[in-house]
């Protein structure tokens, strides 16, 4: 599944990790919520400050999340 990070200004626009306009924290949060709730087996995105992720090319604005089964 494919999945853009989130923004601070709540526009559902892409953002690149490193814009000023990414919202590290929440999107961190949406990531925990999938591990949480999901039998999550990888999470592909290029932020390395968030726990879990392992980066891939061209990952900057969005996030796969690999589900098990």
């Amino acid at each position: 599944m494919t999945v853009r990070p989130v923004r601070k200004d709540g526009l559902e626009e892409p953002v690149e990790w490193s814009q000023p306009q990414y919202d590290k924290a929440a999107t961190a949060k949406l990531i925990e919520l999938f591990r949480t709730f999901s039998p999550v087996k990888f999470i592909l995105f290029n932020d390395a400050n968030i726990a879990f992720v392992k980066p891939a090319g061209r990952h900057d604005d969005h996030f796969h999340v690999a589900l098990i089964g």
